[in-house]
């Protein structure tokens, strides 16, 4: 049996901070072709470039264009930004379509 000191060293492995969770998955975004890859950066509050970006506007353009592109390709970024629940978000994503709005 693990000591509770082992276990939580054990639990950290799978819990990670924000700058973890970004290192992850920096290579599945640069993997996306450009068009998308620009979104993906946008839903992270960065630039095309992966930076933190100061141009707010460009930034909220770039993923407004979220709604515009194709089932496939939003499944791309989401599974990109999301690999374990990538369907599920793209379930989520056309739920939010159908619903009506008040």
């Amino acid at each position: 049996m693990l000591k509770r000191e082992q276990a939580s060293q054990e639990l950290q492995k799978f819990f990670s901070t924000p700058e973890i969770w970004l290192e992850r998955h920096q290579t599945a975004i640069a993997d996306l072709p450009d068009s998308l890859r620009e979104i993906a950066w946008a839903l992270l509050r960065k630039d095309q470039n992966g930076i933190y970006g100061q141009n707010w506007e460009e930034i909220s353009k770039s993923a407004n264009r979220l709604g515009e592109v194709n089932a496939k390709e939003r499944y791309q970024i989401f599974e990109a930004l999301c690999p374990l629940i990538a369907k599920y978000v793209e379930a989520g994503w056309q739920l939010h379509q159908r619903l009506p709005y008040q």
